[in-house]
């Protein structure tokens, strides 16, 4: 395996504004390909570049991803430093050399360990997780030199226990093979419980169902301009293969093993948004049932939806959320062998829509989107905290720190970390709310309903009008464009520090009391409450609560 750096070792990077003839023409001069032939390049796959000998008749090895990036290849060939460009071209690898590494005078890079983390029975299945872990991710490893473990989640509580056991190797990085509730039990684990204080770097493998966080790290893109679309029209375009974007964090993390320190061209590890739940008690409702909080221990048997156990806290990377989202991903989770795919969501909504819930909404530090004048307006709030409260009706409520909790829905949109500064989503939430009494012809139409099957029609009515708007969640965040209608259907959007939320019973709604908590359904019961705080990214220090580790994520 090839693990030495020297001067003519060359790495591939993802997301990179070269072409390639500026490369090339830092190492072979006059002989570099002519410009008319440059190929610009765009989230390109991971690839190690090396030089095996030094003689005028060079041999090269090539480590890359294959086959819709199934399977890992090393390729050998021999030629000369001013054929390389024509060797490259005719494997068909031409597209994945971006730049030069370091100098003569580079140290080698510091001996890295990784500790991964597998749920075998993620929303990928066990077949396609171990097939990933073994075809590519370990390949991948071993040719960057990296020293690893192994951790499956066979059980409940064991993904806690991993990130407890990480307090005591001092944090480092962890790959997580699965999806955002694999993710939350290791970081749950680590700051909660272990009360880990060294920074935690988090790898991403997004083999879970909706894969969250995940792809707001890494959203969709565009496919690269066609040939015909070249502004140069002498030039010679040749447009790399479609990259499955399931190992961008990964690439992330290898190009930092491969790079010196000094080197801009290395990978980059961000602060991941934090938040802290306080799940405060009432009495026991209906909805309580036997339940586990992990992995099932065999790939037929779905995750119990709600919690039995009662935590005082947990932190999220992904969402709090009640009324319509906790409710339908309780009833999703019973569609788990129907619907595999993030299509029993959009199932189980279909069933949950017409309820509505009541209960009061306390907004912390609070600023409102104003969907028409598209900015931000302060100052609404009470008292020097900027309390905002709201009390009655509601249909959905979601308190993200992600823009996306799929691929494509990216509900709490303006989160979006290509368009906003990290620094404004710091110690933040972004908070999509749906109150059905402040649509006006639902107000009008319930106020004249007497019997249940009027009312009934009414919330069918209400639903209908929130699916012809809030589908533009689906269109990267068109709901909270100007003219959408999102504020006619009774919908805000709020920026907050933090919140509260006190469910109250109300008529016909058998789960009144149920909170999300990233995919973890909790019943706080009557009297019952959560309290959500956002927390500082530098440092999850809250209360002496968890710890004050930094954690981070390979982008």
């Amino acid at each position: 395996m090839l693990v030495s750096i020297s001067a003519t070792h060359i790495k591939v990077a993802d997301t990179v504004d070269l072409v390639i003839e500026q490369a090339l023409a830092r190492q072979h001069g006059a002989n570099a390909p002519p410009r008319g032939h440059s190929i610009p390049l765009s989230s390109v796959a991971f690839i190690q570049f090396q030089r095996l000998s030094s003689s005028a008749s060079a041999t090269y090895s090539i480590t890359h991803l294959v086959d819709s990036d199934s399977r890992v290849q090393q390729t050998e060939f021999t030629t000369s430093p001013n054929e390389l460009w024509t060797q490259l071209e005719r494997l068909g690898l031409l597209h994945l050399l971006v730049g030069e590494l370091a100098s003569a005078s580079s140290s080698p890079p510091k001996a890295r360990k990784l500790t991964i983390v597998l749920n075998p029975y993620c929303g990928a299945g066990e077949e396609t997780t171990r097939a990933a872990l073994t075809d590519v991710v370990k390949p991948l490893l071993d040719a960057s030199g990296v020293a690893y473990q192994v951790r499956e989640t066979m059980a409940e509580g064991d993904g806690v226990r991993i990130g407890r056991e990480l307090v005591r190797v001092g944090g480092g990085d962890v790959a997580v093979f699965g999806g955002d509730g694999t993710v939350g039990e290791v970081l749950n684990g680590y700051l909660l419980e272990g009360k880990g204080e060294e920074e935690l770097r988090v790898v991403l493998l997004p083999f879970g169902t909706a894969n969250a966080q995940y792809h707001t790290q890494f959203p969709p893109t565009s496919p690269p301009p066609s040939p015909a679309e070249s502004s140069d029209d002498n030039a010679t375009t040749t447009e790399p293969p479609p990259i499955s974007t399931k190992y961008a964090s990964l690439f992330s993390y290898l190009r930092s093993t491969l790079s010196s320190q000094s080197s801009s061209s290395g990978g980059k590890a961000t602060p991941l948004p934090l938040a802290l739940n306080k799940l405060h008690y009432g009495s026991p409702s209906s909805t309580d049932e036997p339940t586990s909080s992990t992995a099932p221990t065999s790939s037929s048997t779905p995750t119990p939806p709600i919690l039995t156990s009662r935590p005082t806290h947990l932190v999220t990377t992904i969402v709090t959320s009640f009324a319509l989202h906790a409710s339908l991903l309780h009833v999703a989770e019973s569609l788990r062998q129907q619907y595999p795919g993030v299509e029993r969501f959009k199932a189980a909504a279909a069933s949950e829509v017409n309820k509505w819930w009541e209960g009061e909404l306390v907004l912390k530090g609070a600023k409102r989107w104003d969907v028409e004048a598209q900015k931000w307006v302060e100052g609404e709030g009470e008292g020097e905290g900027g309390v905002v409260r709201k009390d009655g009706t509601w249909s959905y409520g979601v308190a993200g720190l992600v823009d996306r909790f799929e691929e494509k829905f990216a509900i709490t949109a303006l989160r979006n970390r290509k368009e906003t500064k990290a620094e404004e989503l710091a110690g933040t939430l972004d908070l999509v709310l749906l109150q059905p009494l402040l649509h006006a012809e639902t107000a009008h139409a319930w106020g004249k309903a007497e019997q249940e099957e009027q009312k009934e029609e009414v919330k069918k009515g209400y639903a209908g009008s929130v699916w012809g708007v809030m589908g533009g969640a689906y269109a990267e965040g068109a709901h909270v464009k100007s003219g959408s209608g999102f504020k006619d259907i009774g919908g805000s959007y709020w920026r907050v520090e933090g919140i509260e939320w006190h469910p109250a019973k109300g008529p016909e709604n058998d789960t009144p009391f149920l909170v999300c908590l990233d995919g973890r359904i909790i019943d706080v019961g009557e009297g019952g409450w959560v309290e959500t705080l956002a927390l500082s990214t530098d440092g999850a220090g809250s209360a002496d609560v968890v710890g004050g580790a930094r954690v981070a994520v390979w982008v």
